[in-house]
């Protein structure tokens, strides 16, 4: 297993894969399959080649095929919220699930969210209900912060979001 973060020569399976987890779990996201230009490789490209040394997308690549994502957001140009934090786009292919892959690109990322100059602290947003994530994201000590009622809606549906945080000082 190999965690790192994604190049541009990896745009191709990182679009596979986050359009795989856009169809495979919609209301784990705020995007949606649905969203125009959502999976066009020239943004992606440019997002991906953009994103270092603060805004990483991780992959984690098994036998050389990308089978989880990850992402994080630093503000660094943002005097005010530069201490926070996010972590976006967790995602396990189905088929690779139960196999410590979601902790240890989790571990990853907050080891790298811990070499950022300023950062204080990471949030990230569970869908309320789903549950082995809560728990992974509880393991790792996150916290919950509050709850975003209504967050989401999906063919008339509404979700909720539990946001969670991790002390990084």
């Amino acid at each position: 297993m190999d965690i790192r973060p994604l190049t541009p020569a990896d745009v191709d399976q990182y679009l596979a894969i986050w359009q795989r987890a856009l169809t495979d779990a919609p209301t784990a996201f705020g995007a949606s399959a649905n969203d125009p230009g959502m999976f066009d490789r020239d943004p992606a490209l440019q997002r991906i080649a953009q994103s270092l040394p603060y805004n990483p997308i991780f992959g984690v690549f098994v036998d050389g095929q990308q089978v989880a994502l990850s992402s994080l957001f630093y503000a660094g140009h943002r005097e005010k919220i530069r201490h926070r934090l996010q972590i976006h786009q967790v995602f396990v292919n189905a088929h690779m699930r139960g196999r410590g892959i979601a902790r240890a690109m989790l571990n990853e990322v907050i080891a790298f969210a811990r070499t950022i100059p300023d950062a204080e602290e990471i949030y990230l947003a569970v869908t309320v209900g789903n549950e082995s994530a809560r728990r992974l994201y509880a393991s790792a000590g996150f916290e919950t912060a509050y709850f975003d009622r209504r967050y989401l809606k999906i063919d008339g549906v509404y979700y909720d979001l539990e946001w969670m945080w991790l002390s990084l000082v």
